[in-house]
């Protein structure tokens, strides 16, 4: 590269890089969480499948995809096997799948589960038991009293259409 290049032949470099599925910019995207957050709120989702990163080739991919199928395989033929000698009960499976390569969806979905759930330890409130039954009472009396809560269910209004 020599410093006059246009715009474009730039653009070029990088869409080829983005196409190609292991270079170290195809990692780097995958690696960004600010990008694939980015990629959350636009109108076209990200993708399902996990990117191929340079760390994991096309031969250890495929190894682990061959490795998990031979655990479903020896899984599959155990049931047939129980089910053959009349177990009534099928063993569970034992399919391990192997670690992948952390990427940003990865990091994002772990740091939105533990938003998630301090939110839900920020609102959950836990009170003396006292108290609970107090409110209890409080809230029963309010309802045979025609509080704000109906003591019975509304009826439902009757039905307009004839049967046929």
């Amino acid at each position: 590269m020599r410093g006059d290049e246009t715009t474009a032949t730039l653009y070029n470099l990088v869409t080829a890089l983005q196409r190609r599925k292991t270079s170290y910019l195809a990692q780097a995207i995958a690696l960004d969480e600010e990008l694939y957050e980015q990629s959350l709120q636009g109108p076209q989702r990200p993708p399902k499948k996990a990117p191929d990163l340079v760390e994991v080739g096309l031969s250890e991919s495929l190894l682990m995809g061959i490795h998990e199928q031979l655990q479903q395989l020896n899984h599959w033929s155990a049931v047939n096997t129980a089910t053959a000698f009349g177990q009534q009960k099928p063993p569970k499976p034992k399919v391990k799948s192997l670690p992948r390569p952390e990427t940003a969806r990865n990091a994002v979905e772990r740091r939105l589960a533990r938003e998630a759930f301090q939110h839900f330890e920020d609102v959950i409130v836990f009170v003396p038991q006292e108290q609970f039954e107090q409110t209890i009472a409080r809230a029963r009396a309010e309802q045979e009293g025609g509080g704000p809560w109906p003591a019975t269910p509304p009826e439902p209004p009757p039905s307009t259409s004839s049967p046929a």
